[in-house]
């Protein structure tokens, strides 16, 4: 597969300290970072409390969060994988 550069939500100390005392944490509250992709696994949507919605990336046993809406990230990767 050729590489995709997506963007991907990361735990900051912020929301590592919201999570540590038990406190709800909202997914936006993350950072995000660019990541590069060499292989791709299951999509599942995701919605917080709020109706937020994002999208759940199983890859070889990690779970990446990312901030895409699940069609539009479906159609990102129907894009990219159509030139195979």
């Amino acid at each position: 597969m050729k590489p995709l550069e997506l963007k991907v939500f990361f735990i900051n100390d912020e929301t590592r300290a919201l999570r540590d005392a038990s406190l709800d944490c909202h997914i936006t509250q993350n950072d995000i970072r660019i990541c590069t992709f060499y292989d791709l696994g299951v999509l599942s949507p995701a919605i917080e409390k709020d109706g937020y919605q994002y999208t759940n990336l199983l890859v070889q046993g990690e779970t990446f969060s990312l901030p895409y809406h699940y069609e539009e990230l479906k159609r990102i990767l129907n894009n990219h994988l159509k030139y195979f």
